[in-house]
């Protein structure tokens, strides 16, 4: 009374059975039977069909708005795609060359619209002539962005650079800061690169959402359709991915993003 009864047929891990909605699940190999609090139902998207075999009623069940997504990813689902990533990508991570966390702050700047192994080549002649955080502090702009121009952008990313090592050297004593909101202080530092160095430098649960993580996210159904942003992306990932696995799960995404779930289609 008050409940409806749904059997899910062949779909055993369809539905998520930590939602509160969901009273109780039976796993039978072959189906699930769900009960769901009345008032959960219009939360939900039901597509139905009658089986032709079997007296019940079948469904796939997805949250509403996330029609998008093959299905709703489980807890279940969750940790076996962690396993196959890490499997997959044993070595994977920051794909930038840096030995300073400052020298990250400025390869993570260039690299917005280029590629990291053209980065990788044009901070070498940048170090080669500016060695330290204060040469490169205490460079001209123009200095700055004829060595960076092939990375694109070199006018902002020069400007970025100088102001941000400027900083560092007079707000910082000369440290990259390891919280978040002293490095979104930082000039040229947004949400994304405050988090690669979180996560990537003091290795703290950080997830930093680029094109890649966002695509490869929304594709293999990590986030619903309703995670419309990098901001929203990332709150949804920070509170499902176990938070000793964000640190690697954030290059894991990257690769897969760059070398099988690329952007066309």
């Amino acid at each position: 009374k008050g409940q409806h009864r749904i059997i899910v047929a062949g779909e055993s891990d369809i539905v998520n059975s930590t939602d509160p909605g969901i009273l109780m699940t039976l796993d039978m190999d072959s189906s699930v039977v769900v009960f769901f609090d009345q008032s959960k139902l219009d939360e939900y998207d039901i597509m139905s069909a009658e089986s032709t075999n079997m007296n019940v009623f079948t469904s796939s069940i997805l949250p509403r708005g996330s029609a998008t997504n093959p299905r709703e990813m489980t807890s279940f689902d969750l940790r076996k795609l962690i396993k196959r990533l890490k499997e997959e990508y044993p070595d994977a991570g920051c794909t930038l060359d840096y030995d300073d966390a400052w020298k990250l702050l400025v390869s993570v700047r260039l690299a917005a619209q280029c590629t990291d192994a053209r980065v990788n080549v044009v901070v070498q002649d940048l170090y080669a002539k500016f060695p330290t955080m204060e040469a490169l502090a205490e460079a001209e702009v123009d200095e700055i962005e004829k060595i960076v121009r092939p990375c694109g952008l070199g006018r902002s990313k020069a400007k970025d650079i100088s102001l941000c090592m400027k900083m560092l050297m007079e707000e910082f004593g000369g440290r990259v800061p390891d919280d978040f909101d002293s490095l979104m202080k930082l000039p040229g530092v947004g949400r994304k690169t405050a988090n690669v160095i979180q996560s990537v430098v003091f290795n703290k649960a950080a997830m930093a959402v680029d094109t890649h993580v966002f695509r490869v996210s929304h594709r293999i159904g990590l986030v619903p359709k309703s995670c419309s942003t990098p901001l929203a992306t990332e709150k949804y990932l920070m509170k499902y991915i176990p938070e000793e696995v964000v640190p690697k799960a954030h290059h894991w995404l990257i690769l897969h993003g760059r070398y099988v779930c690329v952007a066309r289609k």
